[in-house]
């Protein structure tokens, strides 16, 4: 018995065909994702910030090569390591207006004054003097991060816990001052007084900022007496220029 010649069947050799393209271009497509997937490691640190890499939800790197300067760096891609941006060269910012009373008018620098217009708890805000005396104030803060680790990992809210110890600072040095020298005669004593209280408790905390600058952006006595404090400065000031002539 003879063999019979097997049957050329071009409809087979044309998937077969089919098929060993599309594993080819699936293959392709692999190597290109997986290329892909590498290089979405790179990442680029700008000039006016550093990066932290978390590898695993630790910091990747030992010494100075925890934190990452400007340039070109790698790292493993997502899920596995995740980057975290601080802008360590900007100067940035809180202000608190605790101790101001509330505005009548956001285009109105102050509120009609006047002894009928107590002072409303919840909306009015105020620090008590040494000598028992009422101010209000605004104040703005500077700051630059120091430490990208501290700043960044170590605290939910940098910017709320400093503006909080802001607070704390005006209200102990306010106590430590004589109204008529906290609005007058020794305002930058004042304000360097809290700056370095407040310097000291973010050293303390250890929030990993630079004081830059505090500045008091608004000053002034309860407006109930308003009017009488404007008249004891008045006073005394044309006392002062009979007593120079």
């Amino acid at each position: 018995m003879t063999d019979r010649p097997t049957a050329h069947d071009p409809g087979s050799e044309a998937l077969t065909d089919a098929l060993n393209v599309s594993f080819r271009v699936l293959r392709l497509g692999m190597v290109v994702l997986l290329v892909a997937y590498v290089f979405s490691g790179c990442f680029i640190v700008q000039p006016d910030e550093k990066a932290l890499v978390l590898v695993f939800g630790k910091i990747e790197g030992l010494g100075s090569a925890r934190i990452k300067g400007p340039g070109r760096h790698w790292t493993f891609p997502r899920p596995l390591a995740e980057i975290v941006r601080v802008p360590t060269e900007r100067v940035q910012g809180v202000e608190t207006r605790t101790f101001w009373y509330e505005m009548t008018n956001a285009t109105t620098p102050t509120p009609p004054a006047g002894p009928q217009s107590g002072l409303r708890p919840g909306k009015d805000g105020y620090s008590l003097t040494g000598d028992a005396n009422l101010i209000h104030s605004r104040w703005t803060l500077r700051y630059r991060i120091a430490d990208p680790e501290a700043y960044a990992l170590r605290f939910n809210d940098v910017d709320g816990i400093v503006t909080r110890e802001l607070d704390h600072a005006v209200v102990r040095i306010s106590g430590q001052f004589p109204i008529d020298q906290a609005l007058r005669t020794d305002i930058e004593g004042f304000r360097g007084a809290v700056a370095r209280e407040l310097t000291q408790r973010v050293e303390q905390l250890g929030l990993g900022l630079q004081i830059v600058g505090l500045e008091i952006t608004a000053l002034a006595p309860p407006r109930q007496v308003i009017d009488a404090f404007n008249d004891v400065v008045a006073a005394e000031n044309e006392r002062s220029q009979k007593i120079s002539t």
